[in-house]
């Protein structure tokens, strides 16, 4: 086989000459001669292997077949493997040295400038040109047998072909739009190295059952082929399909977000075996019910502040038409069967209705209001500049929105009815840095400042800004001062040694609830009757966060106590979004907790009981 192909290493030899012909050329100065040399060594290199590849594979026994050639192989004492494999390795070693021949004088003379020239490894290039070669050599060889043949079989061959290729990305394609990347990699290195071996072995059996008729050898290769080719894409495809039927206790909990009335969590994380797919789920944890909510280039799932709907930013993959960009997927709990993607572009902050029919897009550029069933476009209007952007329906025909920009609080209000955007009020902080919480109604606001010279927070009016209150506390933020649903006001103050007083909504200190050396602390949850869930730790803040450093702690605000709490638990935050109103309290009376070890456990602040979850 090599002696028969000499002048192929001359044409070889010849060709290395020429990247350092071409770098003696006055254009190449501005890359540099040793950058030109291996450059254009790499290149030519790559490519002339690759044609002979394609060209050795054509030729290596379809030829022989066709022109009758291979009986003379049959008379001699060798078996068709070692036919077979003596003309793969033949084929093989001469691609291998035409690439060596070209690449290594460009090498010897200049290859210090490979990894300014090219931006991966010499040796990844090697194994990338010889695994395509030979791929190539080896699809060469299996057309070229079903050309030759001039077999009615080729059109089932061809049908075949594009079942695969169907095949193929119906198994690719849903790990791409899930964002699976490695797992898709993962998957695809299989497959190609699946068909690199079914053809090996196919070439094998075509000659020991084909022989040298040429008809009869096409369909023993085609019969060998699609049947393990068929086979290994079962096997592949049944890997993939176990993917995607991970469930809520399979994970291995990366986040978790509980709405706050309590009756829903989103969580997401990996699960062992499959790689990098990230499902998320819509959770309930008192049934166990769960709801698959759509991955791929999304922001984790947050919740209204009613806990009747839940949505997150998602960027859907499309392969026909221009890409969406990124758009609101979201599912509402009795009204849709399963989350949809709406194609409502999500270029900022986003907040629904109460009656979860509206949805609302305000950017640093514009507002819109659109339904979501219809997706039709109700009012918009230009919106002045700010860098947090908080908001809620009054009405379903009146938005109001609270920005902020450097220590400005502008509150604004777009008539979907006439769709005009007014300013109402304004409220100027003592930092650039500002939090906007609202009341159960919007008609009260609850600022808070950061930083050095920030103030104690106060309380404004809704509409117009204007100061109605300034509560009793050093500074506080929104885990740590909040309204409750009956218009009081809890504030944890900020020293050391930490209580937690509650003030009327004029401002009016009511009561003080003692938490004791706590050195942080939150507020995370409110339950229906009227109790309030702490989370405290023991560590300063840029200390040791997790979950063996803090603790669960339940005050009960009529009698001014701290009536439960749950040692080395960490609470599992209940967030709603950009919708600045105090949520719903949780009517369940169970929060989600997790220990150290990671392990999401139910638990109940009025009884105290735990359950574990996952």
């Amino acid at each position: 086989e090599l002696r028969e192909r000499k002048f192929i290493f001359i044409t070889a030899a010849i060709l290395a000459t020429i990247p350092f012909l071409g770098a003696l050329l006055p254009f190449s100065r501005r890359f540099g001669m040793a950058a030109s040399i291996v450059g254009s060594g790499g290149i030519l290199a790559a490519v002339f292997t690759i044609a002979v590849a394609i060209g050795l594979g054509s030729s290596m026994v379809a030829r022989d077949l066709s022109e009758r050639r291979l009986s003379f192989y049959f008379a001699r004492p060798v078996s068709a493997g070692a036919l077979w494999f003596g003309k793969l390795a033949g084929a093989v070693v001469t691609a291998a040295l035409c690439f060596a021949i070209i690449l290594v004088p460009a090498l010897l003379a200049a290859g210090s400038a490979w990894s300014v020239t090219w931006p991966f490894d010499l040796t990844a290039l090697i194994g990338a040109v010889l695994l395509a070669g030979m791929f190539l050599l080896l699809v060469s060889h299996a057309l070229n047998t079903m050309i030759r043949s001039r077999s009615a079989l080729l059109v089932i061959d061809l049908i075949l072909i594009a079942a695969f290729v169907f095949a193929t990305g119906a198994l690719l394609l849903p790990l791409v739009e899930s964002m699976a990347l490695q797992l898709f990699r993962s998957v695809a290195a299989a497959i190609a190295a699946m068909v690199l071996v079914a053809l090996i072995a196919a070439g094998t059996w075509q000659l020991s059952r084909g022989r040298a008729d040429l008809r009869r050898s096409h369909a023993e290769m085609s019969k060998f082929l699609w049947i393990a080719v068929g086979a290994g894409l079962l096997l592949i495809g049944g890997y993939v399909a176990w993917v995607f039927t991970a469930e809520p206790d399979d994970l291995d909990i990366a986040f978790a977000d509980q709405s706050a009335r309590g009756d829903w969590a989103a969580i997401g994380g990996f699960s062992e075996g499959r790689g990098d797919y990230f499902p998320v789920f819509l959770l309930n944890p008192q049934s166990g019910e769960s709801i698959r909510f759509p991955a791929g280039r999304w922001s984790e799932p947050s919740f209204t502040r009613a806990g009747n709907a839940a949505f997150a930013e998602v960027a859907p993959i499309r392969w026909r038409g221009p890409a969406p960009g990124a758009v609101v997927t979201l599912y509402r709990f009795g009204i849709d069967e399963h989350p949809i993607t709406t194609d409502i572009p999500r270029h900022g902050s986003v907040f629904l209705s109460d009656d979860a029919r509206r949805m609302a897009v305000v950017s640093d550029r514009t507002v819109s209001i659109h339904e979501i069933d219809t997706q039709r476009l109700v009012a918009s209007a230009a919106m002045t500049r700010s860098s947090q952007t908080r908001g809620f329906f009054v009405t379903p025909d009146l938005l109001r929105i609270l920005a902020t920009e450097k220590g400005v609080l502008k509150i604004l209000e777009l008539d979907a009815t006439t769709r005009k955007l007014t300013e109402t009020g304004s409220w100027t902080g003592s930092t650039p840095r500002i939090q906007v919480q609202a009341n159960d109604d919007g008609s009260m606001l609850l600022v808070t400042t950061f930083g050095e010279d920030a103030a104690p927070p106060v309380l404004l009016d809704g509409r117009t800004g204007a100061v109605r209150a300034t509560l009793g506390v050093e500074k506080g933020n929104i885990f740590r001062t909040r309204f409750l649903r009956d218009g009081r006001v809890a504030a944890l103050t900020e020293e050391p040694g930490r209580a937690l007083r509650l003030f009327a909504p004029d401002g009016t200190l009511l009561s003080e609830v003692p938490i004791s050396s706590a050195m942080r602390a939150r507020i995370e949850g409110e339950t229906a009757t009227g109790k309030l869930v702490l989370a405290l730790s023991s560590v300063p803040y840029g200390g040791d966060g997790s979950a063996r450093r803090w603790d669960a702690a339940v005050v009960d605000l009529e009698r001014g106590t701290i009536s439960r709490r749950e040692p080395s638990m960490q609470m599992v935050r209940s967030w709603w979004g950009v919708d600045p109103r105090v949520p719903v309290p949780n009517a369940t009376g169970e929060f989600l907790i997790k220990d150290a070890a990671g392990t999401l456990w139910r638990w109940n602040a009025e009884s105290g009981e735990k359950k574990e979850l996952i």
